[in-house]
């Protein structure tokens, strides 16, 4: 089940799913490409992060709801839900109502992953 929660890389598993790559604590980043909403210059995207053993305690998988401004290179988290090996959201929290302030992607992290992923995917959808 955690290799289906994770989704396969292949192109036949979850084709709207874009790798991102692997943090220094091994979770495997993903985007939902199908997630991308702009709004103003903001845009949403879902990024999805999981491990084969677990990322906290019982949650093996976690869906981050985030919104990104490509130009400033800023970013922020409007929500998450956390899942268990058998597909139960098991933790949930949303912040969208009450956004909390942008903030800077630091040089060389993963944050940075994130924002060039859906940068990019969001420009190629838009000219596509």
């Amino acid at each position: 089940m955690i290799a289906l929660l994770l989704g396969a890389t292949t192109p036949q598993a979850a084709p709207h799913w874009v790798p991102i790559g692997v943090s220094q604590s091994r979770l495997h980043l993903f985007v939902d490409q199908n997630s991308l909403k702009p709004s103003g210059t903001l845009i949403d995207a879902t990024i999805r992060m999981g491990s084969p053993t677990s990322v906290t305690g019982k949650v093996v998988l976690v869906y981050q709801y985030e919104e990104f401004d490509c130009t400033a290179r800023r970013w922020r988290l409007t929500g998450y839900e956390g899942v268990d090996a058998s597909g139960a959201v098991i933790v949930r929290s949303s912040h969208k109502a009450s956004a909390p302030p942008l903030l800077p992607v630091e040089n060389g992290s993963m944050g940075e992953e994130n924002l060039e992923t859906v940068c990019f995917l969001a420009k190629q959808h838009k000219s596509g």
